[in-house]
C-alpha cells in the first residue's frame, strides 16, 4: 500500500512539474514569420514551424500549420490531429471544432462541427451543421433539419 501511495505521489509531482514547464513556454515568431516556443531565457524549445501559435494552457497549445488548427504538447508533439478549420476555446473539458467549409466575407460557411477533449480526441465527431456550448451539462446539435440534445458524457437525450 505504501509503495502504491509513493508511486501516485511521485506521479502527481511529475505531472504538475510537466504542466508548469508548459506554462513557461511562450510562442515566438522568427524572422520568416513562423512560430515556435521559447523558454523563460529565450531558448528555443519547439521549432519555428507554425503559422500561428497560442499560449500553453493545461499542458497544450493551439497551433496552426498549413491552414489547419490543432494542439501540441510541451515537447512539440501533436495532440490529436492538426486538421481543423476552426477551434473555439475550451469551456470546461471540451472545445468545439469545425472541419471543412470556407470563408466568405469573414464568415465560415459549410463547415461541420464536433467536440474535442484536452487529449485531442474527437469525442463527438465533426458531422453536425451546428453545435452549441454546454449550459448546465447539456448542449444542442443540428444535423440537417433535426435537432438533438447531448449531455457532457456525449449521450443523446433526444
Amino acid at each position: 500500500m505504501r509503495t502504491a501511495y509513493r508511486f501516485l505521489l511521485l506521479l502527481g509531482i511529475f505531472l504538475i512539474a510537466a504542466g508548469l514547464h508548459a506554462q513557461n513556454l511562450m510562442p515566438q515568431a522568427n524572422e520568416k514569420g513562423k512560430f515556435g516556443y521559447v523558454d523563460e531565457q529565450g531558448k528555443k524549445v519547439i521549432s519555428y514551424k507554425y503559422d500561428e501559435a497560442g499560449p500553453f494552457e493545461e499542458g497544450i497549445a493551439k497551433v496552426k500549420k498549413g491552414g489547419k488548427y490543432g494542439f501540441i504538447n510541451a515537447k512539440g508533439k501533436t495532440v490529436g490531429k492538426i486538421k481543423y478549420t476552426l477551434i473555439l476555446p475550451f469551456t470546461g473539458t471540451y472545445c468545439r471544432v469545425a472541419v471543412g467549409g470556407s470563408y466568405k466575407d469573414g464568415i465560415l460557411k459549410g463547415e461541420k462541427w464536433g467536440f474535442l477533449n484536452k487529449k485531442g480526441e474527437e469525442i463527438l465527431k465533426p458531422e453536425y451543421d451546428e453545435i452549441g456550448e454546454f449550459e448546465n451539462g447539456i448542449t444542442y446539435v443540428l444535423k440537417g433539419k433535426k435537432y438533438g440534445l447531448v449531455n457532457e458524457r456525449m449521450e443523446f437525450l433526444l
